[in-house]
């Protein structure tokens, strides 16, 4: 728009389109992929259990077009754990399907084994609806070709399992892409 109106209003008000000037900065198209804060922390894994609050996941991205919400710190639903929960708003019923292009929000863990992992995952449909995101690791989703990694319709916290298959001792990521805003997540 910004490169095409002044050429537009040339042409409305009589005068010559080719001598309109237009800046150059106006031709620099940018990908941006925004980004956004993180705690950093790694949470690390030593007995049989590890639980952490969602809101203090280590990293996150903004994510490409296609959705406008982001995950948001908040406290209006009722019994969540540690100071809050994060929830995918605003709440516009919209959802991206099967892609990783939604916000992000990535969890550093140490894992001091390797071998197959439970992970659950305290999740709520604020709406009643079945909001949901797509789960992975170290960048790679593990969740897409269906509805994504959902929870139930009832409008209170729910705890949602997943196998993960962790290949290497150490650090990992943990990733929760935005796949239908309305979700809020609470624990994991």
């Amino acid at each position: 728009c910004k490169r095409v109106t002044p050429v537009i209003d040339a042409v409305y008000s009589g005068q010559d389109p080719s001598v309109v000037e237009v800046l150059p900065s106006m031709f620099e198209i940018t990908y941006d992929l925004r980004q956004c804060g993180g705690s950093g922390t790694e949470f690390i894994f030593t007995g049989e259990n590890l639980q952490f609050e969602a809101e203090d996941y280590s990293t996150c991205t903004l994510g490409k077009t296609g959705i406008e919400s982001i995950w948001e710190f908040e406290t209006r639903l009722v019994d969540f754990s540690g100071d809050g929960y994060i929830a995918a708003l605003p709440d516009g019923k919209h959802y991206l399907g099967d892609t990783i292009n939604g916000p992000h929000v990535g969890y550093n863990i140490s894992f001091p084994s390797q071998g197959i992992y439970d992970i659950s995952i305290r999740m709520q449909a604020s709406d009643g609806r079945g909001d949901s995101i797509h789960v992975g690791l170290n960048g790679e989703p593990l969740t897409l070709g269906g509805y994504g990694f959902s929870t139930e319709n009832n409008s209170e916290w729910n705890w949602e399992l997943i196998e993960v298959n962790i290949a290497s001792n150490g650090s990992n990521q943990l990733d929760i892409w935005m796949r239908e805003d309305g979700v809020a997540l609470d624990s994991i």
